[in-house]
């Protein structure tokens, strides 16, 4: 798409989504709970110069979850002690975060589908509820999103035929995507600091580009260049695990728990305690532990593994209330309101009818797209895969709602071209 959205449009989509943020926190005090406790105490400790752990009462140094998120506020900790400065800080960055993440929507929804499309996706996350929630959490959807967005958007189109002769006689082509694959492999390498499903990005880009060009080699160098940057990204942090543990841990250890939470005997689907660690196990042999204990009950039954997955699938789906669940110690201290149960209640029901409404325009905009371009071009866009590639991903393993927050972002860019199109066809009428 040639046309670019104005500055102007920018700037006033951006004021919007800045002020809801600000009004946001205004009202709510941040009161981390749950994984939002966890999160910012972790990067209390680093801050202070100790291990990293996500359990206080434990010294053993863990790899549970990914270090990102908890070092990223760590260093904003380092100047900000939330003892004696409180959360402000942790707020104005989270504030900045989630307005990378609309303007990063706005830039994708743009390329993919023209300024309209742009522009309407970018008021869509502006105003949407869970992102304007997340303002007073501390968490690492947001800025593992931004990160996605960013390595999305620098990931390097395929070459056409006349650049791949260029490129292969030396002239040029080749090395003008070096910077873009470079600057992909490190957003999405931070991007795994966060949540290990940023892992395979650049093969489910690459897949992309081989299911559109039915071209090998270029998609496979590109997978190849920004993997291995991602790995370089990684490897700091995998050195230390393998010092740790004794054998190679990536990013995290609890690949193995979370397969385990959603395939057991016991499973709800949801989150579930796993079962304690022996004396004899370090956390990596814990997780591995559980993930064969997990494979083995699927082999058992994989007609009820294939029903439950399906059934997660929707499930992941189902509702969008984290961001009130979250924050709702500090609604309570903001409001007695929220005291008794019944603000909370509208809060959520609020939310995740937000949610339905974009989910329901994300499906007609598919439906527009597949029209509009044929349906392998819908099928194979960037909104649709990697829509599938997170609902694949912990359907199999286990699921919340928060789990798709990083595909909000697709789903706006494909309810814009709804929108834009329902607002085009008024116009013609």
């Amino acid at each position: 798409m040639s046309e670019r959205i104005r500055p102007r449009t920018w700037v006033l989509v951006l004021v919007v989504a800045a002020a809801m943020r600000i009004a946001w926190a205004a009202f709510v005090p941040v009161v981390p709970t749950s994984d939002c406790y966890v999160y910012d105490g972790a990067a209390q400790r680093l801050a202070q110069g100790l291990p990293y752990t996500i359990d206080a009462a434990s010294t053993s140094k863990s790899a549970h979850w990914p270090v990102g998120t908890a070092f990223m506020y760590s260093l904003l900790y380092r100047v900000f002690d939330p003892a004696t400065s409180g959360h402000a800080a942790a707020v104005a960055l989270n504030i900045l975060i989630s307005l990378g993440v609309v303007a990063l929507t706005m830039a994708a929804a743009a390329r993919w589908f023209g300024v309209k499309a742009g522009t309407a996706a970018g008021v869509a996350m502006a105003c949407w509820p869970m992102h304007i929630q997340f303002t007073t959490v501390i968490a690492s959807e947001p800025v593992f999103t931004a990160c996605m967005l960013g390595g999305v958007l620098l990931w390097p189109r395929p070459p056409n035929r006349a650049d791949a002769r260029a490129a292969h006689s030396g002239r040029q082509g080749g090395s003008r995507e070096i910077p873009k694959l470079v600057g992909s492999g490190l957003l999405f390498g931070l991007a795994t600091l966060m949540r290990p499903t940023a892992l395979l990005f650049p093969i489910v880009l690459a897949g992309i580009d081989f299911l559109r060009t039915r071209r090998l080699v270029w998609p496979a160098i590109h997978a190849a260049a920004a993997t291995a940057v991602l790995l370089a990204v990684l490897s700091p942090w995998t050195i230390r695990n393998y010092r740790e543990f004794g054998r190679v841990v990536l990013v995290s250890t609890n690949g193995g728990a979370n397969m385990w939470m959603g395939n057991n005997p016991d499973t709800t689907g949801h989150y579930q305690l796993p079962p304690p660690m022996r004396p004899d196990q370090n956390e990596a042999e814990w997780d591995k532990d559980l993930g064969e204990q997990a494979k083995a009950y699927i082999k058992q039954q994989p007609g009820a593994f294939v029903k439950r997955t399906l059934i997660k699938a929707v499930r992941l789906h189902d509702r969008e209330t984290i961001g009130v669940a979250w924050n709702l110690e500090g609604l309570k201290r903001a409001s007695s309101f929220f005291d008794t149960g019944p603000g909370a209640s509208a809060l959520k029901a609020i939310s995740s009818a937000y949610w339905y409404l974009m989910l329901a325009l994300g499906g007609v905009g598919a439906v527009v797209v597949a029209r509009r371009d044929g349906l392998w071009a819908m099928i194979t866009h960037p909104t649709v895969v990697f829509f599938a590639y997170f609902t694949a991903v912990h359907a199999i393993m286990v699921i919340q709602d928060r789990y798709h927050y990083p595909i909000t972002p697709m789903v706006a860019s494909l309810a814009a071209v709804a929108i834009v199109a329902i607002r085009d066809r008024r116009v013609q009428a």
